[in-house]
């Protein structure tokens, strides 16, 4: 994960973005961030792929694409 990556995570666990209801948008995340909307949630799906990949490993679906 780079550092932007994880700044955008960080930012978006703290603000409470996975939280239900959410208690912010990746609008106002990207705002704090000083950058575009659909950068913040380019930045955070890089990110959450990242993490479900390390902790389910690839998708057996992806892989059976990708032949």
């Amino acid at each position: 994960m780079t550092e932007r990556q994880y700044e955008a995570l960080s930012l978006a666990l703290s603000r409470g973005y996975y939280e239900q209801p959410r208690q912010t948008t990746a609008k106002e995340l990207a705002n704090e961030l000083d950058i575009s909307q659909p950068s913040m949630s380019d930045l955070l799906n890089r990110a959450e792929s990242q993490l479900i990949s390390a902790t389910l490993g690839p998708s057996p679906r992806l892989e059976t694409l990708a032949q």
